[in-house]
């Protein structure tokens, strides 16, 4: 099959999906929009793209994609997809969808009768690192600790970003961290606690405790405008997985470490999880009924927990 993708957005995160699509032999990224055209028109030169489009309907209309990737900003998000699933392909969008829950549950009202064709970009999901940390333990019954360290820092972002998003900063960028309690916790939430310590004015630490209904238990603390590396350990009685970075495992007992994980090939040539993402993505286009991709639903769980963290 030789597929024809095509791309909503002109910014860094398009540019790296181009890196590993370019590589794909079988592959023609035949369209490109954007709200900048200069932009689209510089990545049209650089990845041999087919055309820059004026609108989604113009560039479905001019190709017939087999699929889309939507790397919009998260405010734009809503509109994009709007726009995106009135045609016949597959949709892979950016994650956050929506810059808060109550945004994420327009857009799942609005794409509700074609949320089968949409998927989100967890690219954390594909980590090399992710996956031999669920092969490790896939085997593993007893009840387990999932311990996420998060980072955030919205002080600095003021210029960057839209003031919904900065104001919703945790969906935006936490859910990166969020995200691995649906990877590793098994059951559903029965309940979430929640402390703020207020350091200073712009300055806190959040803390949470996540319990699910198989007895495991998850830990969330994040460091607001303060110093800390982001982290995810899962913890046995005498034995520790930890990602941290997050691109590498390392493996412990009793608190000596016993083995290393490093990327290999694919995480190290492109931004990790990239590759793998979109050969799933591909498959889906293929007619692939197998779990994937995080979806709609997948989605939902992590944003209602952020949800949970942070409401007051």
């Amino acid at each position: 099959m030789k597929f024809r993708l095509s791309i909503v957005g002109a910014g860094v995160i398009a540019q790296e999906y181009l890196k590993v699509l370019q590589e794909i032999k079988n592959l023609k990224v035949v369209g490109i929009h954007s709200r900048t055209k200069k932009k689209a028109i510089d990545l049209k030169k650089k990845f041999n793209i087919k055309k820059v489009h004026s609108s989604i309907e113009e560039m479905y209309e001019a190709e017939k994609p087999h699929g889309v990737i939507i790397t919009t900003s998260i405010e734009e998000t809503k509109n994009v997809l709007k726009e995106c699933i009135k045609f016949n392909w597959k949709i892979l969008v950016e994650k956050p969808v929506g810059y808060n829950l109550e945004e994420f549950y327009k857009i799942k009202k609005l794409i509700k009768k074609k949320i089968q064709n949409v998927y989100v970009a967890m690219n954390r999901n594909h980590f090399e690192s992710t996956l031999m940390l669920k092969d490790e333990i896939k085997n593993r019954k007893i009840k387990r600790i999932i311990f996420v360290q998060d980072q955030e820092n919205n002080l600095f972002k003021k210029n960057e970003y839209h003031k919904k998003v900065i104001k919703n900063w945790m969906y935006a960028n936490s859910i990166h961290l969020i995200d691995y309690f649906r990877m590793f916790g098994r059951g559903q939430i029965k309940n979430v606690k929640t402390t703020h310590t207020k350091i200073s004015k712009n300055k806190k630490i959040v803390n949470a405790e996540i319990n699910f209904s198989s007895g495991d238990l998850g830990i969330y603390k994040c460091f607001w405008n303060l110093n800390s590396p982001w982290a995810v350990s899962i913890i046995y009685e005498d034995q520790r997985f930890e990602l941290k970075p997050l691109e590498i495992m390392n493996y412990y007992v009793r608190n000596s470490k016993i083995k290393t994980f490093k990327p290999k090939k694919n995480d190290l040539k492109f931004k990790p999880g990239f590759k793998l993402q979109i050969d799933k993505f591909l498959k889906k286009i293929q007619g692939s009924k197998n779990k994937l991709l995080p979806d709609i639903r997948d989605s939902e769980f992590t944003m209602k927990l952020i949800n949970q963290i942070y409401k007051k």
